[in-house]
């Protein structure tokens, strides 16, 4: 009965909604929604012209750099509209279920382009290990970069209430530790259920690895992932400009909301980490110096119109897909 429930599809999309509810009632809880309001109307919105181009550029290094490694898995066909629209369906599904529309980006490029759906989740998983490493960088940079910003924030905003919780409710952070390690046994139990299945995945997997590891165009897989973190950060940079209050903060302060706000986005919670960015970003803005009701409106425009420009964009691949290819 509990596993039924926990698989629903519909009682999942419920609690992701309520876990990002939750952050961003954490994250505007000493502020007036009307003030809110009031700053995010200010905004000098011109700026968001330039920063959209900037996102589908990213959307273009992406395809490249994934185009890149299905040749390296003797996939030399895969075109690269095809990618493209595929990774935009992907991202707008993102919005809707979290980690979906990985699967989804990977059933449409099969669809359309005939690539193997083996090769294309192998790929995106590669894809993924990638982000990791550079999040994990990026996130260690930006550390060294905010000289203790980070390291109060983790303290105040994590460590102490955690530890707090566990002192007077020890069952509040023993319980969800026991529910994901369960979730984890259970996904581990179906794997090794289908267990040859499961073995030729896994030996697929590691040829596929060994393919791109020994790559011959490396530094190109290198330059289109720095170009692709490179989008990210003027991203962020140029949104300083939004408002005249913000238009002061500079190339570090750019380079650490970016490095916060990717670890929000990475939440497996619908809206692309909705909630919990908001919640981090806004919070780091408030020890950069920034207010709370400044970092907020902030953390709203930012996030909200990436939303509107990856539900557009996915909404164009949707049209594309259905005009290009074969019923």
């Amino acid at each position: 009965m509990f596993i039924s429930i926990l698989k629903n599809k519909h009682f999942q999309f419920v609690l992701l909604v309520l876990v990002g509810s939750y952050f961003i009632y954490l994250s505007v809880r000493n502020i007036q929604l009307a003030d809110l309001w009031l700053q995010i109307q200010s905004g000098n919105y011109w700026i968001a012209l330039p920063i959209m181009c900037i996102s589908m550029v990213g959307y273009y290094f992406r395809s490249l750099r994934w185009k890149l490694i299905l040749q390296n898995m003797d996939e030399q066909n895969t075109n690269l509209k095809s990618l493209y629209a595929s990774l935009s369906m992907g991202y707008a599904v993102n919005f809707a279920t979290p980690r979906l529309g990985e699967i989804t980006r990977c059933f449409v490029l099969n669809k359309s382009a005939k690539t193997p759906i083996e090769k294309t989740i192998i790929s995106v998983f590669i894809e993924r290990v990638v982000d990791v490493i550079c999040l994990a960088t990026i996130v260690g940079i930006a550390s060294w970069l905010s000289i203790g910003v980070l390291d109060t924030f983790v303290t105040q905003q994590i460590f102490i209430p955690l530890q707090e919780a566990f002192l007077h409710k020890p069952w509040f952070v023993l319980l969800p530790v026991l529910f994901i390690l369960f979730i984890i046994g259970y996904w581990l139990y179906k794997k090794l259920d289908s267990h040859a299945k499961f073995k030729l995945w896994i030996n697929q997997l590691f040829q596929c690895i060994s393919s791109v590891l020994l790559m011959k165009q490396k530094m190109l897989f290198l330059l289109y992932t720095l170009c692709i973190w490179l989008c990210y950060f003027f991203m962020t940079f140029l949104w300083f400009d939004v408002f005249t209050e913000t238009s002061h903060l500079g190339l570090r302060e750019a380079f650490i909301i970016m490095a916060v706000g990717s670890v929000g986005r990475s939440v497996p919670v619908q809206g692309g980490g909705m909630g919990a960015y908001h919640f981090l970003v806004s919070n780091v803005f408030g020890l950069l110096g920034i207010s709370s009701l400044l970092g907020n409106a902030l953390a709203f425009v930012i996030h909200g119109t990436q939303m509107i420009l990856t539900v557009f964009l996915g909404i164009i691949a949707w049209v594309w897909l259905l005009m290009n290819t074969e019923k």
